[in-house]
């Protein structure tokens, strides 16, 4: 009984975290708030409300490559989770560098790609595929909303 009551309370924590606000802005929109917030009070999106709100996801115009190989590195930590010799495992990106590997899979998401040797549980060493899809939000931090190690 005591294991349910603890499921069900962290199952309604996950799920307020998610309700929330979902509007998706870009730098012409910051732009555009920025003006609109010395405005009147009731403005419809001030730049006071587009920094308060939580879950918003954020389409950056360009990204440098220091972000690029940020989101690389964050992509292959949370792969790094799902491996049995984490210490040992060599990332190799889809393409020639890390921030080469990063794509635009559409207004919203990015994804990265690449291959990683590690050990099994046996010692052999195995390669495997691996990518992430991920978001920017307003503040410039990566999310990463899937991954998959094939």
């Amino acid at each position: 009984m005591k294991k349910v009551l603890i499921i069900l309370a962290v199952l309604l924590i996950a799920v307020s975290a998610f309700a929330g606000d979902s509007r998706v802005y870009t730098d012409a929109d910051l732009g555009k708030y920025k003006s609109e917030s010395q405005a009147s009070p009731g403005s419809r999106y001030p730049l006071d409300d587009l920094k308060s709100s939580k879950n918003k996801t954020y389409i950056p115009e360009e990204i440098s490559n220091e972000k690029k190989k940020s989101a690389y590195d964050l992509c292959t930590s949370v792969i790094k989770v799902w491996l049995k010799t984490p210490s040992v495992a060599r990332f190799t990106p889809s393409m020639s560098t890390p921030e080469a590997s990063l794509f635009r899979k559409d207004d919203y998401h990015y994804y990265a790609s690449g291959t990683v040797d590690s050990q099994n549980s046996y010692g052999a060493m195995l390669r495997n595929g691996f990518f992430c899809i991920m978001t920017m939000d307003e503040n410039g931090f990566w999310n990463v909303e899937s991954h998959d190690l094939y």
